[in-house]
């Protein structure tokens, strides 16, 4: 059975201020059936955080961490790489993936220049 916590449902209700980075390492350490994890929205969540949960669960596959401004996207970018397995969900990765995904049916930029 797979798990899937989102911060604004079921345990952690209404407690999006005070997500923490000891809160996302006692999910990955465990846990070992949690494979989403979407901390959307939480402004406690660091660059620290985002890599600890990133190393210690070895089930997650999915890390929302859209709007937690405190998480830098070039941190994001190098978690990309490190763990390719996980899916990080900012602005820019997914800006990134949809793209990725328009070239890859076809689509291309229309570079005419009409006046």
């Amino acid at each position: 059975m797979n798990a899937t916590i989102l911060w604004s449902h079921g345990l952690f209700s209404g407690n999006r201020d005070g997500a923490d980075k000891q809160t996302l390492i006692a999910i990955g350490q465990y846990s070992s059936t949690i494979e989403t994890v979407d901390a959307g929205w939480c402004k406690d969540i660091t660059d620290q955080g985002a890599t600890q949960i990133a190393q210690s669960s070895k089930s997650l596959r999915y890390l929302g961490l859209m709007r937690c401004d405190k998480v830098n996207e070039e941190t994001v970018e190098r978690l990309v790489v490190q763990y390719p397995h996980i899916v990080f969900s900012t602005v820019m990765q997914d800006c990134k993936r949809t793209l990725e995904r328009a070239y890859q049916m076809g689509w291309s930029p229309n570079t005419s220049n009409t006046s």
